[in-house]
């Protein structure tokens, strides 16, 4: 069986927080290719008033949440509140993805490191206020199970009404 080429670890403030921050600014040139500059705009994230501030408070707090997670039993709170980003109600993790360099079976290779090569942000019980704004997904809908693991009490979105389907055009 082969190891896999990628490995992930909740981030760490003291040794992600640049890669963090760099790689939502080198997202702009790709996401400007594909006409999204009217959603995500041309100034750099790091250029933006209180952004990396606060981009910096979600990295030490989802540090922080990790370690609660790791040293106490899960919790049953099932806060829903829209937009919380309370710890204890709803953690957040931002996890970095890293792959092996040099790759290994390279003929003549020096030690090898791990480098990052992407990260994701996994907020519990939380529904952004672009979606819960436009009723698309509602408190209600994780209670109800439809964000849920188990396929018997998950339901289909609605489309959201300012976007067609492919089975619409």
């Amino acid at each position: 069986m082969s190891q896999s080429r990628f490995h992930i670890r909740p981030a760490s403030p003291s040794t992600d927080s640049t890669f963090i921050l760099t790689t939502f600014d080198a997202c702009l040139p790709y996401l400007a290719s594909i006409g999204s500059t009217s959603q995500w705009g041309t100034t750099p994230f790091t250029d933006r008033p209180n952004w990396t501030t606060e981009t910096l408070q979600e990295i030490q707090s989802a540090a922080t949440s990790a370690t609660i997670l790791c040293s106490s039993p899960p919790s049953d709170n099932n806060n829903n509140n829209n937009n919380n980003t309370d710890n204890n109600n709803n953690p957040l993790h931002i996890f970095i993805i890293e792959s092996e360099f040099p790759p290994p079976n390279t003929p003549d290779t020096p030690p090898s490191q791990h480098i990052p090569i992407g990260f994701a942000y996994i907020r519990e019980n939380w529904i952004p206020k672009y979606l819960s704004s436009r009723g698309i997904l509602t408190p209600e809908d994780i209670s109800s199970g439809i964000v849920s693991s188990n396929p018997h009490i998950k339901r289909e979105l609605p489309p959201p009404q300012d976007f067609q389907t492919t089975a619409q055009k």
